[in-house]
Order: C-alpha cells, then structure tokens, then sequence
C-alpha cells in the first residue's frame, strides 16, 4: 500500500508532497506520512493506493506544515 500527501491546488497533477509505502501480505494496514513542507500553510489531502489499483482521497484540509 502507497500513502502520499499531495498539495491540493486545483491543478492535475497536484504536487506530491510526501510518499511513504509498505509491502506485506497482511489484511490490515497503517501507512504513516509525514513532511514540513517548509512551514507552509496549504490545503493538503492524503491518497492511498494498492500497486496497480484504483486510489482513495481523503477531504482537502488546510494545514500550516511544523
């Protein structure tokens, strides 16, 4: 499974702000991802995925990164 967090802008592709990604054969997953993004205030949003599968996007939120 792949998580990323990607800047939300309204524009496709949106920038990918930080990609973390696990590979095992179990039933349930917890991906972690973080990024500080220089400290900017955006609106970002998470996308999870199978290798080759169809993805998940979380609702945008903006947030000010560390």
């Amino acid at each position: 499974m792949t998580t990323e967090i990607k800047w939300d802008k309204n524009l496709l592709p949106d920038p990918l702000t930080a990609k973390n990604a696990m590979t095992d054969t179990r039933k349930d997953w917890t991906v972690g991802v973080s990024s500080c993004d220089n400290g900017n205030h955006r609106s970002y949003y998470a996308r999870g995925y199978w290798k080759g599968g169809t993805y998940h996007d979380t609702t945008p939120r903006g947030v000010r990164a560390c």
